[in-house]
Protein backbone atom coordinates (compact mmCIF):
# COMPACT_ATOMS: atom_id res chain seq x y z
CA UNK A 1 0.00 0.00 0.00
CA UNK A 2 1.49 3.93 -0.08
CA UNK A 3 1.40 5.74 2.77
CA UNK A 4 -0.29 8.82 2.23
CA UNK A 5 1.88 12.46 2.27
CA UNK A 6 2.72 13.07 5.85
CA UNK A 7 3.57 16.27 7.34
CA UNK A 8 6.34 16.87 8.70
CA UNK A 9 6.93 17.83 12.82
CA UNK A 10 6.28 21.76 13.31
CA UNK A 11 9.02 23.56 14.18
CA UNK A 12 8.52 26.41 15.81
CA UNK A 13 8.56 29.92 13.85
CA UNK A 14 6.90 28.16 10.88
CA UNK A 15 3.37 27.39 9.86
CA UNK A 16 2.06 24.34 8.51
CA UNK A 17 0.36 23.44 5.54
CA UNK A 18 -2.61 22.81 7.19
CA UNK A 19 -2.35 26.18 10.06
CA UNK A 20 -1.26 28.31 6.89
CA UNK A 21 -4.79 27.32 5.37
CA UNK A 22 -6.83 27.66 8.51
CA UNK A 23 -5.08 31.92 8.56
CA UNK A 24 -5.14 32.50 4.85
CA UNK A 25 -7.64 30.29 3.42
CA UNK A 26 -10.57 28.51 4.46
CA UNK A 27 -10.14 24.77 5.92
CA UNK A 28 -11.07 22.47 2.85
CA UNK A 29 -9.52 19.57 1.33
CA UNK A 30 -8.82 18.69 -2.23
CA UNK A 31 -11.82 18.42 -4.04
CA UNK A 32 -11.85 15.36 -6.42
CA UNK A 33 -14.03 13.63 -9.20
CA UNK A 34 -13.46 10.68 -11.20
CA UNK A 35 -14.43 10.31 -14.58
CA UNK A 36 -14.42 7.62 -16.35
CA UNK A 37 -16.83 4.96 -18.53
CA UNK A 38 -15.88 2.09 -16.60
CA UNK A 39 -16.69 0.56 -13.40
CA UNK A 40 -13.66 -1.28 -12.23
CA UNK A 41 -11.50 2.24 -13.22
CA UNK A 42 -13.59 4.15 -11.48
CA UNK A 43 -13.68 1.75 -8.62
CA UNK A 44 -9.61 1.49 -7.87
CA UNK A 45 -9.06 5.28 -8.56
CA UNK A 46 -11.90 5.20 -5.51
CA UNK A 47 -9.88 2.56 -3.37
CA UNK A 48 -6.55 4.12 -3.72
CA UNK A 49 -7.73 7.85 -2.80
CA UNK A 50 -8.80 6.30 0.49
CA UNK A 51 -5.63 6.45 1.28
CA UNK A 52 -4.96 10.60 1.08
CA UNK A 53 -7.07 12.03 4.16
CA UNK A 54 -6.31 15.61 2.35
CA UNK A 55 -8.19 14.34 -0.69
CA UNK A 56 -11.92 15.12 -0.74
CA UNK A 57 -14.04 12.50 -2.66
CA UNK A 58 -17.33 14.56 -4.72
CA UNK A 59 -18.01 12.18 -7.08
CA UNK A 60 -18.08 9.87 -9.90
CA UNK A 61 -18.92 10.41 -13.69
CA UNK A 62 -19.13 7.75 -16.46
CA UNK A 63 -19.38 9.86 -19.60
CA UNK A 64 -17.96 13.27 -20.78
CA UNK A 65 -21.36 15.09 -20.75
CA UNK A 66 -22.15 14.34 -17.06
CA UNK A 67 -18.40 15.27 -16.18
CA UNK A 68 -19.00 18.46 -18.07
CA UNK A 69 -22.19 19.62 -15.97
CA UNK A 70 -20.73 18.25 -12.52
CA UNK A 71 -17.13 19.95 -13.17
CA UNK A 72 -19.60 23.55 -13.55
CA UNK A 73 -21.53 22.66 -10.69
CA UNK A 74 -19.38 21.68 -8.11
CA UNK A 75 -16.06 23.26 -9.22
CA UNK A 76 -13.27 20.50 -8.38
CA UNK A 77 -9.95 21.03 -8.16
CA UNK A 78 -8.85 17.73 -9.08
CA UNK A 79 -10.25 15.65 -11.97
CA UNK A 80 -9.12 12.19 -12.56
CA UNK A 81 -10.68 11.80 -16.98
CA UNK A 82 -10.44 8.85 -19.07
CA UNK A 83 -9.65 9.85 -22.62
CA UNK A 84 -11.99 7.51 -24.46
CA UNK A 85 -15.55 7.51 -23.71
CA UNK A 86 -18.44 6.72 -25.29
CA UNK A 87 -19.96 10.24 -26.59
CA UNK A 88 -17.49 12.99 -25.75
CA UNK A 89 -13.59 12.42 -24.74
CA UNK A 90 -11.45 13.52 -22.13
CA UNK A 91 -10.29 16.39 -24.56
CA UNK A 92 -13.78 17.23 -25.95
CA UNK A 93 -14.56 17.54 -21.86
CA UNK A 94 -11.88 19.95 -21.21
CA UNK A 95 -12.24 22.17 -24.93
CA UNK A 96 -16.26 22.53 -23.51
CA UNK A 97 -15.20 24.20 -20.07
CA UNK A 98 -13.14 26.26 -22.01
CA UNK A 99 -14.83 29.32 -20.81
CA UNK A 100 -13.76 28.46 -17.14
CA UNK A 101 -10.96 28.05 -15.04
CA UNK A 102 -9.85 24.46 -15.28
CA UNK A 103 -9.39 22.06 -12.44
CA UNK A 104 -6.23 20.17 -12.35
CA UNK A 105 -5.95 17.23 -14.61
CA UNK A 106 -4.70 13.48 -14.06
CA UNK A 107 -5.66 11.64 -17.18
CA UNK A 108 -6.24 7.99 -16.71
CA UNK A 109 -5.96 6.06 -20.09
CA UNK A 110 -5.14 2.56 -21.29
CA UNK A 111 -3.20 4.16 -24.73
CA UNK A 112 0.10 6.10 -24.62
CA UNK A 113 -0.69 8.03 -28.07
CA UNK A 114 -2.21 10.99 -26.07
CA UNK A 115 0.58 11.80 -23.61
CA UNK A 116 1.94 15.21 -25.66
CA UNK A 117 -1.04 16.26 -26.56
CA UNK A 118 -2.44 15.75 -22.89
CA UNK A 119 0.61 17.78 -21.63
CA UNK A 120 -0.53 20.40 -24.36
CA UNK A 121 -3.29 20.80 -22.17
CA UNK A 122 -1.43 21.09 -19.03
CA UNK A 123 -2.24 17.97 -17.39
CA UNK A 124 -0.59 16.96 -13.84
CA UNK A 125 0.05 14.24 -14.62
CA UNK A 126 -1.03 11.38 -17.53
CA UNK A 127 -1.60 7.90 -15.62
CA UNK A 128 -1.01 4.92 -18.24
CA UNK A 129 -3.45 1.86 -17.19
CA UNK A 130 -2.71 -0.38 -16.15
CA UNK A 131 -0.54 1.78 -13.28
CA UNK A 132 1.13 0.51 -10.07
CA UNK A 133 0.45 2.11 -6.27
CA UNK A 134 3.24 4.28 -6.55
CA UNK A 135 2.50 6.02 -9.83
CA UNK A 136 -0.58 6.59 -8.58
CA UNK A 137 0.87 8.11 -4.92
CA UNK A 138 3.52 10.23 -7.84
CA UNK A 139 0.84 11.87 -9.84
CA UNK A 140 -1.50 12.13 -6.43
CA UNK A 141 1.67 14.18 -5.49
CA UNK A 142 1.81 16.40 -8.22
CA UNK A 143 -1.88 17.26 -7.74
CA UNK A 144 -1.21 18.51 -4.59
CA UNK A 145 1.87 19.98 -4.60
CA UNK A 146 0.17 22.02 -7.75
CA UNK A 147 -2.40 23.31 -6.01
CA UNK A 148 -0.51 24.40 -2.68
CA UNK A 149 1.65 26.44 -4.94
CA UNK A 150 -1.27 28.05 -6.17
CA UNK A 151 -2.23 28.71 -2.57
CA UNK A 152 1.52 30.41 -1.72
CA UNK A 153 1.10 32.57 -5.41
CA UNK A 154 -3.24 33.87 -3.94
CA UNK A 155 -1.23 35.04 -0.78
CA UNK A 156 1.27 36.57 -2.85
CA UNK A 157 -1.35 38.38 -4.31
CA UNK A 158 -3.64 38.74 -1.77
CA UNK A 159 -0.53 40.60 0.72
CA UNK A 160 -0.06 42.90 -2.75
CA UNK A 161 -3.56 43.90 -3.01
CA UNK A 162 -3.35 44.79 0.99
CA UNK A 163 -0.32 46.87 0.31
CA UNK A 164 -1.44 48.40 -2.28
CA UNK A 165 -5.18 49.83 -1.25
CA UNK A 166 -4.45 50.36 2.59
CA UNK A 167 -4.10 54.33 2.78
CA UNK A 168 -2.79 54.36 6.07
CA UNK A 169 0.11 54.66 6.67
CA UNK A 170 1.19 54.22 3.48
CA UNK A 171 2.97 51.37 2.49
CA UNK A 172 5.26 50.00 -0.27
CA UNK A 173 3.21 48.67 -3.81
CA UNK A 174 5.90 46.00 -3.95
CA UNK A 175 6.66 42.90 -1.86
CA UNK A 176 8.43 43.02 1.31
CA UNK A 177 8.11 39.35 1.43
CA UNK A 178 8.23 36.01 -0.95
CA UNK A 179 6.20 32.87 0.48
CA UNK A 180 7.54 29.62 -0.92
CA UNK A 181 6.90 26.20 -0.13
CA UNK A 182 9.75 23.73 1.40
CA UNK A 183 8.00 20.31 2.12
CA UNK A 184 4.57 20.98 4.17
CA UNK A 185 5.63 24.17 5.35
CA UNK A 186 5.54 27.64 4.13
CA UNK A 187 8.83 29.55 4.33
CA UNK A 188 8.38 33.40 4.00
CA UNK A 189 11.94 34.94 2.16
CA UNK A 190 12.71 38.57 2.41
CA UNK A 191 13.42 40.01 -0.74
CA UNK A 192 16.14 41.39 0.72
CA UNK A 193 18.03 38.11 1.02
CA UNK A 194 17.61 37.27 -2.22
CA UNK A 195 20.30 36.88 -4.66
CA UNK A 196 19.12 36.25 -7.54
CA UNK A 197 15.93 34.71 -9.70
CA UNK A 198 16.10 32.12 -12.19
CA UNK A 199 13.96 30.79 -14.83
CA UNK A 200 13.40 27.24 -14.96
CA UNK A 201 10.38 26.21 -17.21
CA UNK A 202 7.03 27.23 -15.68
CA UNK A 203 8.92 28.06 -11.83
CA UNK A 204 11.87 30.26 -11.03
CA UNK A 205 14.38 29.21 -8.63
CA UNK A 206 15.34 31.49 -6.18
CA UNK A 207 18.82 32.20 -4.94
CA UNK A 208 19.72 33.62 -1.32
CA UNK A 209 23.57 32.97 -0.05
CA UNK A 210 22.50 29.66 1.83
CA UNK A 211 19.72 27.67 -0.21
CA UNK A 212 17.37 27.65 -3.20
CA UNK A 213 13.80 27.59 -3.46
CA UNK A 214 11.48 26.48 -6.68
CA UNK A 215 7.95 28.70 -6.47
CA UNK A 216 5.92 27.94 -9.42
CA UNK A 217 5.53 31.51 -10.94
CA UNK A 218 6.78 33.41 -14.02
CA UNK A 219 9.89 35.10 -14.05
CA UNK A 220 7.88 37.96 -15.58
CA UNK A 221 5.50 37.68 -12.54
CA UNK A 222 7.66 37.86 -10.29
CA UNK A 223 9.94 40.97 -11.61
CA UNK A 224 6.59 42.73 -11.89
CA UNK A 225 5.81 42.40 -8.15
CA UNK A 226 9.62 43.46 -7.42
CA UNK A 227 10.57 47.14 -6.78
CA UNK A 228 12.65 48.09 -10.23
CA UNK A 229 14.78 49.58 -7.83
CA UNK A 230 16.65 46.14 -6.14
CA UNK A 231 15.87 43.80 -8.88
CA UNK A 232 16.99 43.97 -12.62
CA UNK A 233 16.45 41.90 -15.23
CA UNK A 234 19.46 41.28 -16.55
CA UNK A 235 18.59 38.56 -19.21
CA UNK A 236 15.10 36.81 -20.36
CA UNK A 237 16.03 34.20 -17.96
CA UNK A 238 17.48 36.15 -14.99
CA UNK A 239 16.24 38.87 -12.27
CA UNK A 240 19.15 40.21 -10.24
CA UNK A 241 19.22 41.82 -6.77
CA UNK A 242 21.26 45.12 -8.10
CA UNK A 243 22.60 45.16 -4.36
CA UNK A 244 24.47 41.65 -5.00
CA UNK A 245 26.56 42.50 -8.10
CA UNK A 246 30.11 42.59 -7.39
CA UNK A 247 31.60 42.52 -10.39
CA UNK A 248 31.02 43.39 -14.18
CA UNK A 249 32.96 41.53 -16.96
CA UNK A 250 33.01 42.17 -20.38
CA UNK A 251 32.12 39.23 -22.45
CA UNK A 252 31.32 38.69 -25.73
CA UNK A 253 29.44 40.83 -28.73
CA UNK A 254 28.24 43.50 -26.27
CA UNK A 255 27.10 41.43 -23.22
CA UNK A 256 28.43 40.94 -19.96
CA UNK A 257 29.39 38.77 -17.33
CA UNK A 258 27.63 39.67 -13.91
CA UNK A 259 29.67 38.26 -10.46
CA UNK A 260 27.60 38.02 -7.98
CA UNK A 261 28.17 37.92 -4.13
CA UNK A 262 26.90 34.31 -3.57
CA UNK A 263 30.34 33.65 -6.13
CA UNK A 264 27.56 33.27 -8.93
CA UNK A 265 27.88 34.14 -12.49
CA UNK A 266 24.97 35.22 -14.85
CA UNK A 267 24.89 36.68 -18.12
CA UNK A 268 23.77 40.52 -18.75
CA UNK A 269 22.75 40.92 -22.57
CA UNK A 270 24.02 43.98 -24.33
CA UNK A 271 20.25 44.97 -24.96
CA UNK A 272 19.78 45.27 -21.25
CA UNK A 273 22.86 46.80 -20.35
CA UNK A 274 22.29 50.30 -21.10
CA UNK A 275 18.97 49.89 -18.69
CA UNK A 276 21.41 49.11 -15.77
CA UNK A 277 23.90 51.39 -16.76
CA UNK A 278 21.06 54.09 -15.76
CA UNK A 279 20.45 52.21 -12.34
CA UNK A 280 24.43 51.23 -11.49
CA UNK A 281 26.71 53.46 -13.80
CA UNK A 282 30.37 52.01 -14.33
Amino acid sequence: MIAPLRSAIPVPGYWSVSAFRKKIFPMRKLSTLIVDDEAPARDLVRLLLQQYPFVELLGECADGQSAIERIRRDQPELVFLDIQMPGLSGFEVLRALADQELPYIIFTTAYDQYAIQAFEVNAVDYLLKPFTEERFRLAVHRARTAHEDQLARRWNQQMKALLETSPEPARPRYLQKISVRVNSRIRFIPVEEIIWISAENQYVRIHTATQTYLLRQSLSQLEADLSPENFYRTHRSSLVNIHAIRQIEPYFKGDYILYLQDGKQTKLSRKRAEGLRRILPW
